[in-house]
């Protein structure tokens, strides 16, 4: 019986999102839909937004949403370093790159790569004697959330100069190669 509570309310969503879409029907806004599984009833109450809420209040101090940047650091602190794809590809003509990293998949890899080393992710620590200390990282991904993992992963255990591609090769695709395969 409870395993199949996830897919009841998750259809109760999916269908509030498709009124919601298509405008019809009486999608559930403010109003909060109780189901009970054991007598398989349905109610809903009404809930009134909260007078000093900065969102819905009666005089609201938020007005929309913003995109906000984020910089990850590791347990000491040190903040970890970015670069845009543009310049990547600027490192890469003045020849100012160091080691080129790629931590995504094999079968990512073979699709498309920037002609960084293989190390996926998952083996990153196993494989630290491929990774040099001495000299600029820069590491990238599909989009730039494993490799700023693997930058932080590179900061704790030593490593001082790593940088994070943003983007990735998605980005790269985007920005600087159009005719990169998706990988």
């Amino acid at each position: 019986m409870l395993g199949v509570l996830p897919g009841v309310v998750g259809s109760l969503q999916a269908m509030e999102a498709i009124k919601l879409i298509l405008d019809i029907g009486k999608p559930a806004i403010g109003k909060l839909v109780h189901y009970d599984a054991l007598s398989t009833s349905m109610r809903s109450f009404t809930l009134n937004p909260d007078p000093q809420c900065a969102r819905c209040g009666d005089k609201p101090t938020i007005e929309g949403i913003q995109e906000t940047k984020f910089k990850s650091t590791n347990k000491q602190g040190n903040q970890m370093k970015e670069i845009t794809v543009q310049e990547l590809k600027n490192k890469m003509d003045e020849g100012t790159l160091g080691f080129l990293l790629d931590v995504r998949m094999p079968k990512e890899y073979e699709s498309a790569n920037l002609g960084g080393v293989l190390v996926p992710l998952p083996e990153l620590m196993e494989s630290l004697d491929k990774i040099p200390k001495g000299e600029p990282i820069i590491i990238y991904c599909k989009a730039g959330g494993r490799s700023a993992r693997a930058c932080l992963e590179l900061m704790q255990v030593g490593y001082a100069d790593v940088t994070n591609v943003l983007g990735g090769t998605d980005g790269w695709r985007n920005e600087i190669d159009p005719d990169l395969p998706p990988a």
